[in-house]
């Protein structure tokens, strides 16, 4: 499941990852590790707010890849695959 946030909850977040803007666009591969983090970074904000305090990182991403990951990554390659279609 891709969470639907708030625009600006999504901008602070993606604020936070910092990455290459060029390979992004170049590399599929560079393109779905900037998209987890991206994913794995909300996670961690919501479960933190849920908490009452920060959860840490690495509690953040095991549990977003125990409940998340293999949706994510199926609905990551579908919308991805659609986007490379409409380049030809």
């Amino acid at each position: 499941m891709i969470f639907k946030t708030e625009p600006h909850i999504y901008v602070y977040i993606y604020s936070r990852v910092d990455y290459d803007k060029d390979m992004y666009k170049r590399s599929t591969f560079y393109r779905r590790q900037v998209d987890e983090l991206g994913e794995i970074e909300k996670h961690k904000w919501f479960e933190s707010e849920k908490a009452g305090h920060d959860v840490g990182g690495n509690a953040a991403t095991l549990d977003w890849m125990r409940k998340f990951r293999s949706v994510w990554n199926s609905e990551w390659a579908e919308k991805n695959k659609k986007s490379e279609d409409s380049k030809d």
